[in-house]
């Protein structure tokens, strides 16, 4: 059986995630949240277009990775998604 990490690898083998960025309207002035970022793949790209990017995950392991290849203008935070998404709703 395959683990989480082994799986989110294998699939970014045949996603093509620049080809959606690519239609992201980006700036160098943004900050960029990405939500459920697992091992960070889509952080990456993204840091290249944008002047940071904060990935959120609840996995451990998977943010381990993605701190094993983060670009300068990258920050991983364990936190479940859902929770952030609910604090920053009773922020606003």
């Amino acid at each position: 059986m395959m683990t989480l990490l082994e799986e989110y690898k294998n699939q970014n083998i045949w996603r093509d995630w620049d080809k959606y960025i690519k239609k992201l309207p980006l700036n160098k002035n943004q900050t960029v949240y990405d939500l459920g970022c697992s091992t960070g793949v889509v952080s990456k790209l993204l840091s290249s277009q944008v002047k940071k990017v904060i990935g959120f995950d609840n996995d451990r392991c998977l943010l381990e990775e993605a701190n094993k290849q983060k670009q300068n203008n990258c920050e991983f935070i364990l936190e479940d998604i859902f929770t952030f998404i609910k604090n920053m709703m009773n922020y606003f």
